[in-house]
């Protein structure tokens, strides 16, 4: 377990191109985890489980979780 955590991309509107394990996915300008080009999204657990990500569920929003990156 490598655990490493890459920016490969910024672009201008502040979204960032990342890597995690190997994993590529796509963060906002807020650090959202939006997008993860390989359908991979257990990624996310992966980011939670080493602390380098938070996990909120919103009820309201049709059970919608939202995965944000540590700063």
């Amino acid at each position: 377990q490598m655990n490493t955590l890459e920016t490969i991309k910024i672009t201008n509107d502040g979204s960032k191109q990342m890597k995690f394990n190997g994993i590529e996915f796509w963060t906002n300008r807020y650090n959202k985890i939006m997008y993860v080009p390989s359908n991979e999204w257990n990624v996310v657990d992966q980011l939670v489980a080493a602390g380098l990500a938070t996990r909120k569920f919103y009820k309201k929003l049709y059970g919608h979780t939202e995965y944000t990156l540590a700063a």
